[in-house]
């Protein structure tokens, strides 16, 4: 589901403090929480003197309405003694006492007069202050431009004073604002002068203020170590003075690196304890800034139940507390969530109301809605409003300072143009678009930009022109080598280029360009073929790795070379518009058209929840479960049925959904059938497929333990028992409490605890007992000699269920390292089954079958007894990888004497009985 201002809710990163998304974030640092000893003013005269003291000191004890009616009481008796230079002093501490809790509407007309007062007095020192405190309402009231100007005359005035501390913080508003325009490179050069001015001048709450600013800088420019450590450093020192707002602006930007390197629930954690930080301050407007980004990183895990409540709480508090922008930004982010619902309904009429509110808010936050209610109507069926009322608005985003999100309303609403039948208007304002995209080197202008205006050439008829275009846009994408780091770009490159090259494709298969039709069908698999080993391999490495280069993808004539006689490969490639499945034999290539990527999710979502229930004693479940496989075979087999027609063997190259369906189950007795994550990677696993069986030197077995709900896995513990008295004479030593790595051996089975993540594969992981944890991303990144790596236990590692690619993740994860072949799980099964599988598994490969064969015969053998008869308890495992492979294995002679175990399970086993009615999952 598209969102406004990013592509997917995976790409879309919290607000980080100092970008556009926090204004009140930084604009309140500047006065980092107004402490007793912060105001160093020369001792005043008696009696406003004993005042400010007073004040000082109620304000530092926590009691702010004390404070508050002191300031009060004060200023009649000093207005009317014609005390300028004391009665200025109090209108600018009284400003920013209000500015300090964000109410910089009441806080600008005392700090205005406070200002002019100590101008006429000559008393800079205050002067500087109130000018500070001044900026910070001019920048909450949404008057950039004087508050930019400000800063300037600031800067100007500190630096003639000789004044360090209050140049320092003119240079970070001038850095604020430098970053709201998108400035990077000059935020960044006054963010590096602001803390070396606060360092000559020994003001360390200033410089770690600035040093947090500085990472928000380098966070963009994708230096996310940099960026970490900027506020770690900030963290540190924050927590050392017990400045706890620099501290929640340090834990709300470390939250925001982790959203964007792929962990939103350790974002979660720092964006809490920023919340916390801020409420206890009292600094409620930060407080609610922060609820919503702790709200995106709920809605990335799928929870939108607890996102809206969140919301709603933050809502209420703008309201009563009269925050307009932030609540303005709030009910966006509610249309958003309601929307990623299925409730388009509720969306768009909340944006509709919000949008005709004669509010004061920025025009990114009114763009920012008016995109989401856009989406909303398009979902709802109605694309001609939407159209209109991006129109609408149009002259207002061509003149935004927001380049992403100015470049992100042109696409969209050329896109709503080429869906009403308006090419024409999409073709010109696309034309534009790429042309501002290419002068401006960005990425959304140059990708996205020609892909619509080759729809729009299609549209009219003209498949040459379309097929420039295309080409443009998919030559830009591969420009872009290297993993992208960006988190919203990240996605929107795999996105968009999923479109492109889909819609590439169909114009050479179906859009009767020039040219001949085989050599028009093998560019097309060549191009999709490129594009999926290219996002297999960014989503398997995750956005922190190296940027290094996937191998290039193999043709279609190196594939068909390595296919045996008897098998048959299918790859699937899905999206929005078109979908294909190429049936590839050793002779024959056929493409046949399949639906859209949603409605194919649907009907997999209704099939996978049925299959995999684990209610199998359902009255007439077996007759839906086989009416649910009919269907989705006759939707993806049947078009390449003559292609499949007498041949035994099976090679899937599943796509999105897809990954979802066990090929085995849907393919039917008589078939032999495996997965692999590309046709590429197919082609060099045969490639290195040895005519003999594998040696078995070693086998290292994990498991028992606990699942992912803290219960004891007990007939895990069998399982582990069992391999390992039968290969008892190679299995190797358990793992050490302290060892953080995956020990390796020519065969790994794990019947331990194995978390999957649709969402972000490169970090699903294997649990191996205590604290030991092991990404994909670090098993892809080691070599690794086995030959065969089992994981007899697969679940939900949170977040939103997508597309099952999580379990393709981390097999291909353990590809990548060496591992030929992975037998996984796709939906938690019962442990008992399991247990009996696993038996008839290790049985066939002992008898020289293959890893395919070996567990299509366990299969077959486990239906046929009918306390497991149903498919939820066998057909969920499949092989990835190269199903071919023949290990060399056989038991050991002797087994070991009784209570002398190996593995990981041999603690646990005492407690067989007591669970082995559990399940392994949870």
């Amino acid at each position: 589901m598209d969102r406004p201002r990013s592509p997917s809710v995976k790409g879309r990163r919290p607000p980080v403090a100092g970008r556009s998304g926090l204004v009140g974030a930084v604009l309140l640092g500047f006065l980092l929480s107004l402490r007793p000893g912060e105001v160093r003013a020369e001792p005043p005269a008696p009696p406003a003197a004993a005042v400010i003291d007073s004040v000082r000191a109620l304000w530092g004890a926590g009691d702010r309405d004390g404070a508050h009616a002191c300031v009060a009481a004060t200023l009649p008796r000093l207005r009317a003694a014609a005390d300028t230079l004391q009665l200025g002093r109090l209108l600018i501490l009284q400003g920013q006492m209000f500015a300090t809790l964000g109410d910089s509407r009441r806080g600008e007309p005392p700090l205005a007069e406070g200002i002019d007062l100590a101008r006429a007095a000559a008393d800079t020192s205050w002067q500087l202050r109130g000018m500070r405190w001044y900026g910070v309402c001019l920048g909450y009231n949404l008057k950039h431009a004087e508050a930019e100007a400000l800063f300037r005359d600031m800067g100007e005035l500190a630096r003639s004073a000789r004044d360090s501390t209050h140049w320092g913080w003119a240079e970070a508003g001038l850095a604020f604002q430098a970053g709201r325009t998108g400035d990077v490179a000059t935020e960044r050069r006054h963010y590096e002068q602001a803390v070396a001015l606060f360092r000559a001048a020994g003001d360390v709450r200033g410089e770690v203020f600035a040093l947090n600013g500085l990472g928000t800088v380098l966070d963009r420019e994708h230096d996310f170590t940099a960026a970490r450590a900027c506020y770690d450093r900030t963290l540190t020192v924050a927590r050392g003075i017990g400045d706890t707002f620099v501290e929640a602006l340090a834990e709300n930007n470390l939250g925001a690196l982790e959203y964007g390197v792929g962990d939103p629930g350790r974002a979660a954690e720092h964006f809490r304890r920023a919340y916390a930080l801020h409420t206890a301050g009292g600094v409620l407007q930060e407080a609610v800034a922060v609820a919503r980004n702790v709200a995106i990183c709920l809605t990335a895990l799928g929870d939108y139940d607890r996102a809206l409540e969140l919301l709603d709480d933050a809502i209420a508090t703008c309201r009563e507390r009269g925050f307009t922008g932030r609540e303005y930004s709030a009910q966006t982010e509610k249309a958003i969530v309601l929307t990623m619902q299925r409730r388009p309904a509720r969306a768009e009429r909340l944006l509709a109301d919000l949008i005709a509110r004669p509010d004061p808010v920025t025009a990114r936050d009114r763009l920012e809605a008016v995109l989401g209610r856009a989406v909303a109507l398009a979902q709802l069926g109605r694309a001609e409003e939407a159209a209109t009322l991006m129109l609408g608005f149009a002259g207002e985003a061509r003149s935004l300072g927001d380049t992403f999100l100015r470049f992100e309303y042109g696409v969209r609403l050329g896109r709503l143009l080429n869906d009403t039948g308006r090419p024409d208007e999409a073709l010109v304002r696309m034309a534009e678009l790429e042309r501002e995209g290419i002068a401006a080197d960005v990425p959304t202008g140059r990708l996205v930009a020609p892909l619509e205006a080759g729809r729009a050439w299609r549209a009219l008829a003209r498949p040459d022109s379309a097929l420039a275009c295309l080409e443009r846009a998919a030559a830009v994408w591969r420009e872009q080598r290297g993993v992208p780091r960006d988190p919203v770009w990240r996605e929107r490159r795999g996105e968009e280029g999923r479109r492109i090259h889909l819609e590439l494709a169909d114009l050479l298969l179906n859009g009767t360009p020039s040219g001949d039709a085989d050599r028009r069908l093998r560019r097309a698999y060549a191009l999709l073929q490129e594009f999926k080993a290219r996002t297999l391999f960014e989503r398997m490495v995750g956005p922190q790795a190296t940027p290094a280069q996937p191998r290039e993808p193999t043709t279609l004539a190196a594939v068909q070379a390595a296919l045996a006689a008897d098998e048959v490969l299918l790859d699937c490639f899905l999206g929005a518009d078109h979908s294909f499945v190429f049936a590839v034999t050793r002779t024959e290539v056929r493409v046949a058209d399949l639906p859209p990527a949603a409605e194919l999710a649907e009907r997999v979502a209704l099939f996978r929840a049925l299959l995999g229930t684990g209610r199998p004693a359902l009255p007439g479940r077996g007759e839906a479960v086989a009416a649910g496989r009919d269907a989705l075979r006759r939707l993806l087999l049947d078009p390449v049925a003559d292609v499949l027609a007498g041949r035994t063997r099976l090679i899937c190259c599943p796509d999105g959904v897809l990954n979802r369906l066990p090929e085995a189950f849907l393919a039917g007795p008589g078939v032999v059938a495996c997965r692999v994550p590309s046709a590429s990677i197919f082609a060099d696993l045969r490639a290195g497929l040895a005519a003999a069986p594998a040696a078995v030197g070693s086998v290292w077995i994990a498991g028992g333990g606990v699942d992912g709900s803290g219960r004891q896995l007990a007939a895990a513990v069998r399982e582990v028992a069992w391999l390992e008295r039968r290969y008892a004479d190679r299995a190797k030593a358990p793992l050490r409490d302290d060892d953080a790595r995956l020990p390796d051996g020519d065969l790994i089975h794990l019947a331990s605890h194995v978390e999957v993540s649709d969402t972000y594969p490169w970090r699903s992981a294997v649990h191996l007992g205590g604290d030991t944890v092991v990404s994909a991303a670090d098993i892809a990144a080691t070599r690794r000699s086995a030959r065969l790596a089992v994981l007899a236990g697969c679940e939900s590692g949170g977040g939103a269920v997508s597309d099952g690619g999580g379990v393709m993740g981390l097999g291909s994860a353990f590809i990548a390292a060496g591992t030929p072949t992975v037998v996984a799980s796709l939906w938690p099964v019962d442990d008992a089954a399991t247990f009996r599988l696993m038996h008839g598994f290790y049985r066939g490969l002992e008898g020289g079958g293959t890893v395919a064969g070996a567990l299509a015969a366990a299969q077959r053998e486990l239906a046929a007894d009918s306390r497991f008869a149903d498919p939820y308890y066998w057909a969920g495992f499949v092989v990835i990888g190269e199903g071919n492979q023949r290990l060399d294995l056989s038991p050991a002679r002797s087994s070991l004497p009784a209570g002398r175990l190996l593995g990981a399970g041999a603690l646990l086993l005492a407690a067989v009985a007591a669970f082995s009615a559990r399940g392994r999952f949870s």
